[in-house]
């Protein structure tokens, strides 16, 4: 019995864990305490130039958060506190970005990619912050295609799938151009 329960204990503890883990790198680098750093040092700070950096032109937000439902409410003050120190953030779950009946996309990784291109076009977002592990949100397996690299894997995990978002020719990059389902 008390071993089931410290399971269930740590399991949400790492869960806990992770989301104060990604709040406090997100506090610990935030513009206003670089300002606050950069003027205790005896620096001079061009203000305007810091505004207009965070306010870019036609841009809804500048910061694009993508969580499951369930990290919303401990997101909610990094939210707050991004957009009070100029950054424009937006948070979107991932039940929003699946069930969006015109999104286009395969499975949930192209879902994802899919809103990340259209935010991107219709927001003019900068940044993504995508909040979970593999569990919660799904990883892109690329094929390695290059066979004498000495792993025995013939796939891997890669991130950089949801950032590349464009082919060559500025249409949406799939990473499988010949739809057989290997992407890479």
């Amino acid at each position: 019995m008390y071993g089931k329960y410290m399971k269930k204990r740590n399991k949400n503890h790492r869960k806990k864990s992770l989301i104060i883990l990604l709040i406090g790198i997100m506090l610990i680098f935030t513009p206003a305490l670089m300002m606050q750093i950069i003027q205790a040092q005896g620096m001079q700070i061009n203000d305007s130039r810091i505004a207009s950096f965070h306010s870019s032109g036609s841009s809804i937000y500048d910061l694009l958060v993508i969580a499951p439902k369930k990290y919303a409410d401990a997101l909610h003050p990094l939210i707050i506190h991004k957009n009070q120190v100029g950054v424009r953030t937006h948070l979107v779950t991932l039940d929003d970005v699946y069930h969006q009946m015109f999104w286009q996309g395969r499975d949930n990784q192209e879902k994802i990619k899919y809103f990340i291109k259209i935010a991107k076009e219709e927001w003019g977002i900068t940044y993504v912050l995508l909040v979970g592990d593999f569990r919660t949100i799904p990883v892109r397996y690329v094929y390695n295609a290059d066979n004498n690299t000495g792993w025995d894997e013939p796939c891997f995990i890669s991130e950089l799938y949801y950032a590349d978002l464009y082919d060559k020719n500025h249409n949406f990059s799939s990473w499988d151009t010949d739809n057989n389902g290997v992407y890479g």
